[in-house]
């Protein structure tokens, strides 16, 4: 059950020009952030997959190492452990795309990169 009033809402901002263009808006910059740090990501060879999303599943050769070397850097991802059903599977993080501005992708995408490599190689 949904309230009348939530249901008026909802029909209220689906049909006004002014609410699309604002969600139109951030969908694009979402898309562009998101874009501008794979490619970043790309110069440093580290491909991650989707192409719609803003989230990103980075790989890393040790997560916790990773997390607490992007905290150092005032970076702040979350631990792809958490988001895994199934065990067994190679360590990775899960950064949010959307919230990287374009002016620092590349900045970024360097410090992704780095702690990407530390720590200890996981053989699975």
């Amino acid at each position: 059950w949904t309230s009348r009033l939530l249901q008026q809402l909802l029909v209220g901002l689906l049909t006004d020009t002014e609410a699309i263009a604002t969600v139109d808006r951030a969908r694009q910059t979402y898309a562009a952030r998101r874009r501008a740090l794979v490619e970043e990501l790309a110069r440093h060879d580290i491909v991650v997959g989707g192409t719609d999303s803003l989230n990103l599943w980075v790989p890393v050769a040790d997560e916790p190492a990773a997390l607490v070397r992007l905290a150092r850097a005032g970076i702040g991802v979350a631990p792809g452990s958490a988001f895994i059903l199934k065990p067994g599977y190679p360590h990775h993080i899960r950064v949010s795309a959307g919230l990287v501005p374009l002016e620092r992708a590349a900045e970024v995408a360097e410090a992704l990169a780095q702690a990407s490599n530390t720590g200890r190689r996981v053989r699975r």
